[in-house]
C-alpha cells in the first residue's frame, strides 16, 4: 500500500476489488433506503460499515460525502414538505458551533469513539422532553443545530441527538423526514470542511464511487416510496426500535475494542 496504514489520518489506496465495490454499493443502497423511510438510522449503520473498512478520519469524510448525497436526494424528492423556519434556525446554531470548534484538531481512536457514540445514542432516549426542545420552534431548532454539529465535528453521528428535538414535533412524518434531511445536509457540509484537511487523500476506484452514488440515490427513492405508505404510528415505533438496536451495537463494539 502506498499510504501509511498505521496513521490516524491516512488515505485509501486503490486496492479494492469488485467484491469491495459491491459491499460499498449495497451498504449505500440499504442505508439510504432506511434513511429515506425513517429520516435516520441509515447514517449510523453506514458509519459502522465505513469504520470497519477505513481509518477513522477517512471514514468520517467518506461517510459525510455519502450522507450529503443521500440527504440532498431526499430533499429533492420530498422538497414540498421542507419547513424553512427550522432549517434557518438550525443553520444559526450549527454555524456558531463550527466557528467555536475552528481551533480544535480532533484525534479520535475507535474504542472511545464507538463507546461514546453508542452511549449517546442510548442516552438520547433518557433526555427529558422539555417544551423548548422542539425543532419546529426557533430556540429548539438552533439548539438542535448546535448539538448535532458538535457531535458531527467530533467524529460521531449527530442524527440520534437531533431526534431528541424532533420526537415531540406535531408535524407530518414527511415534513419531519424532509426538514431533517436538509438540516443534516448542512451539518455534513460543515463536517467535510472540518475533517477533510486531516485526510492525506482518498483514492477510491471510479467504480466504487459510482456504486456508492447509484446505491444512495436508488435507496433514497425506494425509501420515499415506502414512507408514503407507512402509517404515523408504525413510523414512530420502528424509528425508536431501530435506533436502540444500533446504539447497543455501537456500545458493544466500543467496549469490545477496549478489552481487545
Amino acid at each position: 500500500m502506498s499510504c501509511d496504514t498505521y496513521s490516524q489520518f491516512t488515505c485509501i489506496t486503490s486496492d479494492y476489488d469488485g467484491g469491495m465495490e459491491s459491499v460499498l454499493a449495497i451498504a449505500a443502497l440499504g442505508t439510504a433506503t432506511l434513511s429515506g423511510v425513517f429520516g435516520m438510522a441509515g447514517g449510523l449503520l453506514l458509519f459502522g460499515v465505513y469504520t470497519a473498512i477505513l481509518p477513522v478520519a477517512t471514514a468520517v469524510v467518506v461517510h459525510s460525502g455519502t450522507q450529503l448525497l443521500s440527504n440532498v436526494s431526499r430533499v429533492a424528492v420530498q422538497r414540498r414538505w421542507v419547513m424553512s423556519g427550522p432549517v434557518a434556525w438550525f443553520a444559526v446554531g450549527a454555524l456558531a458551533v463550527y466557528a467555536a470548534f475552528s481551533w480544535w484538531v480532533p484525534r479520535l481512536e475507535p474504542a472511545p469513539l464507538f463507546t461514546v457514540l453508542g452511549a449517546s445514542v442510548l442516552g438520547s432516549f433518557l433526555v427529558p422532553q422539555f417544551a423548548w426542545m422542539d425543532a419546529s420552534r426557533p430556540r429548539g431548532a438552533a439548539l438542535a443545530g448546535a448539538v448535532t454539529t458538535a457531535a458531527q465535528l467530533t467524529g460521531g453521528v449527530g442524527g440520534p441527538l437531533m431526534d431528541v428535538f424532533w420526537v415531540g414535533v406535531e408535524a407530518d412524518r414527511r415534513a419531519v423526514v424532509a426538514t431533517k434531511a436538509l438540516t443534516q445536509a448542512l451539518a455534513h457540509v460543515l463536517r467535510i470542511a472540518f475533517w477533510a484537511p486531516l485526510v492525506v487523500g482518498i483514492d477510491l476506484e471510479t467504480g466504487a464511487l459510482l456504486g456508492i452514488a447509484a446505491g444512495t440515490m436508488v435507496g433514497t427513492l425506494l425509501g420515499s416510496l415506502i414512507l408514503d405508505r407507512l402509517g404515523e404510528r408504525e413510523f414512530r415505533r420502528w424509528t425508536r426500535g431501530i435506533v436502540v438496536l444500533l446504539g447497543l451495537g455501537y456500545l458493544g463494539r466500543g467496549l469490545s475494542l477496549w478489552v481487545a
